[in-house]
């Protein structure tokens, strides 16, 4: 029965919501993680990925974005085949691991300009 409680309670341990945005912020490319436990020795881990919109350039060189307004790299300085670059995205900070959003939070809004690029790609996608 000892051992039964303390492996509920190792399990019911989690992480600070400040804790998670760090782990995520130095994997860029992941949009969430969920590690589920099945009993009696199963771990189970759903990574979801973040799927690139497309580039900005910048002075640096190329700025990632994702379809979630999260930038994923940047100072790029080659595009991989079939990444669309993005003009008009004057005057913002490119931090890898950040979000455009009017806010700059991850919660705050999407920028009005990754909004249509959303619309544009999922319709490109219907087509095809």
């Amino acid at each position: 029965m000892k051992s039964e409680r303390r492996r509920e309670k190792a399990c019911s341990r989690s992480t600070s919501p400040t804790q998670k945005s760090c782990w995520l912020a130095k994997l860029p490319y992941v949009r969430s993680v969920k590690i589920s436990r099945q009993f009696p020795t199963t771990l189970k881990v759903d990574v979801q990925e973040e799927k690139v919109l497309g580039a900005v350039y910048t002075s640096e060189g190329f700025a990632i974005l994702s379809t979630t307004g999260k930038v994923l790299e940047t100072k790029v300085l080659a595009l991989r085949e079939g990444i669309p670059r993005i003009v008009g995205l004057v005057g913002l900070t490119y931090e890898t691991g950040g979000y455009l959003r009017k806010s700059d939070t991850k919660d705050g809004e999407l920028l009005d300009q990754i909004k249509v690029l959303q619309e544009v790609q999922s319709s490109l996608q219907q087509t095809s």
